[in-house]
Parts: structure tokens; C-alpha cells; sequence
């Protein structure tokens, strides 16, 4: 039997949590009766150390004394977490001391077979370090935060140069990210691109909810739907301030945000600013069971991705895929791994990021197009390919065929 483990600094925390959802999905979907598959992830508080979710084993290590708060991980992310947080980042060498504790202490509890790590600092380095001291097999899932910090850290590219080097298998999520890395590196990556996947059927059209045609909703409004951490690298502080374009051009419209995060207050203020409170509601934090009532209610779904100042970039954002299954009419801007995935017009719309008039006349467009039908066809055959089931298949296809040319 094949023993996996799966190292992130990420995954959920309990039932119906975000982070990470897609590093859980992943593990689900590769246990069967030949893989069993550990997770090693960062504890949080007040959640347990080890327990089994669907088959899947997990455990969470501590990476601060008791009676410290841990803030390095979960929240924004890390990447957020960081900025402006100078005693954030004294918790970095705790965790990845705790971290390669943890992992030792799990490889040889568990007689571990091979790691596959989710992003390339820290798990990544740390998964390569375990290589070189015990010639463990080890894949490489290249995200894309930690392609921008590798260039502004000392030694970046050194770091990124030595994990591919120790990888037997290298997986990014996009075209984009494995561009990022060469250049990150400095050298040509050999990789497999491979996006996170998506419960497809899940998010498969049924009869249209009233999540977001309730008593506060105005039935002959135009539904627009963000879905996302509020952060600086999601945009969606462009999106507010397209909304009074496509107010003049389509007339009532409605924008539900979901989700929250570090800028909420910032961005209602900035609703107020615009005087657009009659037209913006915040729903906050929603379980992901319940994400797919407001897909199906919305007329246009905008993911209005950006890259930051510091070079911060998504790679294939989950919430393109969910809505591209649920049939919506997408707009997103030409950011990270999106433009590969998009033809734009024919399965959704294109806009430049960080330009509320390209984003503006993308929204109009796709609310105004008289080709509804084959729009939201195209949508969702084009998400098909990136089903759990498929997605898990062809990671299952690289460990078996890594271990199989280790025997």
C-alpha cells in the first residue's frame, strides 16, 4: 500500500471551513483501498491535534508555546498575515522547526511512502529537506504566493532551484505559475499543469434559488455575485468602483459579496463613499455547502482578480471553476492562470485587472449578451475536465508511477 502524505499550511479546521478546502478535496478523493493518505497541517486553536475526516488522516502540529495566539497561518493567508505584523513574522522559524519535526515524527510513525507538498515555502523546502536526509519520494504542487516571495527573499531562487531539484515530480496549477517558477528559479521546469479541482456536479444548475432574491432584493435587478477573501490581491475594490458604470448603462443592478477578510470594513466604507449602499450587500462568511444557491442566482459572476503592488498574483482561482459548473456568465480579468482557461465571449468575458472601465464594459457585456445559452453551455463543459474525480485520477497516475520506478 501506497502511505501519502500531504503537507500544507493550510486545510479546513472543521466542517463547512475554507482554508484550504481544495488540499482536503484532493486527499479525499486519492484514499481507495491502495493509498492511505495523511495530512500534516498547522494546528489552530481549539481544534484537535488528530482525527480522520472521510478516510483521511489528519494531523496538526503546533508551531507556537501555549498561551501564544499562532497567527502565521489560516485568517488571509500568509502572505497577509505577514504584511504590517513584525511579530507575525518572528513565528517563521517556529513553525518551520515544528514542521519538520512533525513530518519526521509522521514518517516514521506511519511508514510514509512519498510527500506531496502544497506550495513551495515552506512545505515545499521542508519536503525536500526530508528527501535529502531520507530519500523520500516527493511531489511538488506549485501554487502562486509563494512564487512572489521567492523573488523577495535572500536566496529565493537558490530555495526554489534546490526544492526542484529534490522533487521526483513537479505540479503547478496554471501555465502562468510555471512560468513564474522558471523565471522565479532561473532555469526550465519540467512540470506537470494541473489545477485544483472541483466537485462539478455540486455546482450543476438545479432550479435557482432565493438566496439572493430575498425580501431585501429587488426582483428586476440585475444579480451580480463576488465570491472570495477580501484581500487586496481578489480586486474586488475595482469592482466596486465599476458598479456605478454598469449602473447608468444596464439600470438595477445588485452586487452580493461573499466572504470576509482584513479589508471588509475598508471596502464598506468605500460602498458608502460611492453611495452605492442600496446596491451592495455583504453576506459574509457562507458554508461551502451553501455556495452553489448563490451561483445559481446570479446573472454574472465577477472574479476580479489583480496583481498587487508586491508582484502578488492568483494562479487558477477556485471560484472561476465553481462558477464556470454552476453555468454562470463569468467575468474575470486577465490575471494568473484565467486567460487560459477563458475564450473571451464564447464560455465567459475578459477585462484588464485593476480597470473598473474594462471591468465596467466586461459586466455590461455579459449581462447584455444575446447568446445566453451558449454562453453558460460552453461554461460548463469547459470545467468538466477539472472534476475531483479526474483531477485526483491523474495525481494517482504520478505517485503510483513515481513509486512504481523507485522498486
Amino acid at each position: 500500500m501506497i502511505r501519502l502524505a500531504i503537507l500544507t499550511s493550510s486545510f479546513p479546521r472543521y466542517i463547512g471551513d475554507h482554508a484550504g478546502i481544495f488540499v482536503y478535496e484532493l486527499a479525499k478523493h486519492l484514499v481507495d483501498d491502495n493509498m492511505a493518505v495523511h495530512v500534516l497541517a498547522p494546528h489552530d486553536d481549539n481544534y484537535p491535534q488528530r482525527e480522520i475526516w472521510n478516510g483521511v488522516t489528519v494531523h496538526r502540529f503546533r508551531y507556537v508555546p501555549p498561551g501564544i495566539r499562532p497567527t502565521l497561518c489560516y485568517g488571509s493567508g500568509i502572505v497577509d498575515n505577514l504584511k504590517g505584523h513584525p511579530l507575525t513574522w518572528l513565528q517563521i522559524p517556529l513553525y518551520v522547526f515544528s514542521m519538520m519535526s512533525a513530518l519526521k515524527k509522521l514518517i516514521y510513525q506511519e511508514n510514509i511512502t512519498i510527500i506531496n507538498s502544497h506550495w513551495l515555502l515552506v512545505q515545499g523546502l521542508g519536503a525536500a529537506m526530508s528527501k535529502k536526509k531520507r530519500e523520500m519520494l516527493h511531489i511538488s504542487t506549485i501554487h502562486s504566493s509563494e512564487l512572489t516571495m521567492l523573488t523577495r527573499i535572500p536566496f529565493g531562487g537558490s530555495l526554489a532551484r534546490f526544492v526542484l531539484k529534490q522533487a521526483d515530480q513537479t505540479i503547478c496549477v496554471s501555465e502562468r505559475s510555471k512560468q513564474r517558477l522558471e523565471k522565479a528559479a532561473g532555469i526550465p521546469v519540467q512540470a506537470h499543469i494541473m489545477p485544483m479541482g472541483i466537485d462539478v456536479t455540486k455546482f450543476l444548475p438545479k432550479t435557482p434559488s432565493c438566496v439572493l432574491q430575498n425580501s431585501t432584493s429587488n426582483l428586476d435587478s440585475y444579480k451580480i455575485l463576488f465570491v472570495g477573501r477580501l484581500i487586496e490581491v481578489k480586486g474586488l475594490i475595482y469592482l466596486l468602483q465599476a458598479l456605478p458604470a454598469v449602473k447608468d448603462q444596464i439600470g438595477n443592478i445588485e452586487l452580493c459579496i461573499v466572504g470576509i477578510g482584513k479589508l471588509a470594513e475598508e471596502l464598506k466604507n468605500q460602498v458608502e463613499r460611492l453611495g452605492l449602499h442600496e446596491q451592495v450587500k455583504f453576506a459574509g462568511y457562507v458554508p461551502n455547502e451553501d455556495l452553489p444557491s448563490y451561483y445559481h442566482s446570479a446573472d454574472v459572476v465577477v472574479v476580479p482578480s489583480m496583481i498587487t503592488d508586491a508582484g502578488y498574483e492568483e494562479g487558477m482561482p477556485v471560484v472561476l471553476l465553481e462558477a464556470l459548473a454552476a453555468g454562470c456568465r463569468v467575468v474575470v480579468t486577465r490575471t494568473g492562470g484565467a486567460p487560459e482557461l477563458i475564450q473571451d465571449g464564447k464560455n465567459g468575458f475578459l477585462a484588464e485587472p485593476a480597470d473598473p472601465t474594462s471591468l465596467a464594459q466586461a459586466i455590461c457585456r455579459a449581462l447584455t449578451t444575446t447568446e445566453i445559452s451558449q454562453v453558460e453551455y460552453a461554461a460548463r463543459e469547459t470545467v468538466k475536465r477539472f472534476d475531483w474525480p479526474i483531477i485526483a485520477s491523474a495525481y494517482r497516475n504520478i505517485i503510483q508511477e513515481i513509486v512504481r520506478s523507485q522498486e
